[in-house]
């Protein structure tokens, strides 16, 4: 189960090479395959070209190896074995947290409501997803993370909308660029969002989880 399964992620300055190796560390205790990146893949964007290209370029290379890939931001490492992820994988295809209290009418700029056909209204009823864990079954779910690819132009965009670069609409609070792209996929095909209650922590402290996320 475990062979055809791997966790991918990507840092390349300040604290993020450390937290790639906090990463490795913790893939390692449990036998889990494990490729992180420092440099960004051939012919990928930088952060500053198009935000998180990164991301889907990282996925792909990992792909070619694995089946079923799980991306973890590098803020993120395995407190728990990981059996349960790769279980869900199996049999729903996808992995895909919900972001619990936040709405796509926040976090989706002009152009990417646009692009997938919904208007600022609808997306304030609209869940938002996790970007920093997220996986797939490239056999079974593989046309997600495709479409997904498929609309890497739309990650550009502004953390912040107080410039008013990402909507005249106050409601827009900024873009989230490929979370906000994967937000609407979920929401335009109907995908299942998971509760986050013990699949990630991000107050490792305190809860237990599989995923434990913070930065270092």
């Amino acid at each position: 189960m475990k062979d055809n399964f791997c966790i991918v992620s990507f840092g390349n300055r300040g604290w993020y090479p450390q937290g790639l190796a906090r990463l490795k560390a913790s893939c390692g205790k449990f036998g889990i395959n494990c490729m992180t990146f420092t440099d960004y893949p051939i012919g990928c964007p930088t952060h500053e070209e198009l935000p998180y290209a990164f991301k889907i370029a990282c996925m792909e290379i990992a792909f070619r190896q694995y089946d079923k890939v799980l991306w973890l931001d590098a803020s993120g490492w395995l407190m728990q074995d990981p059996t349960p992820i790769i279980e869900h994988l199996d049999k729903h295809g996808y992995f895909i947290l919900n972001n619990h209290g936040q709405f796509n009418g926040w976090w989706c700029n002009d152009r990417q409501l646009q692009a997938f056909g919904y208007t600022r209204d609808e997306a304030m009823t609209q869940t938002h997803a996790v970007g920093g864990m997220i996986g797939f079954d490239k056999v079974s779910s593989g046309w997600i993370f495709d479409e997904w690819r498929d609309n890497v132009g739309l990650f550009a965009g502004r953390w912040d909308n107080s410039l008013h670069t990402e909507s005249h609409d106050e409601r827009c609070r900024g873009a989230r660029h490929d979370q906000s792209v994967i937000s609407l996929i979920a929401q335009k095909h109907g995908l299942d969002l998971q509760n986050q209650t013990g699949w990630v922590t991000f107050a490792p402290i305190v809860q237990e989880a599989i995923v434990g996320m913070q930065g270092m």
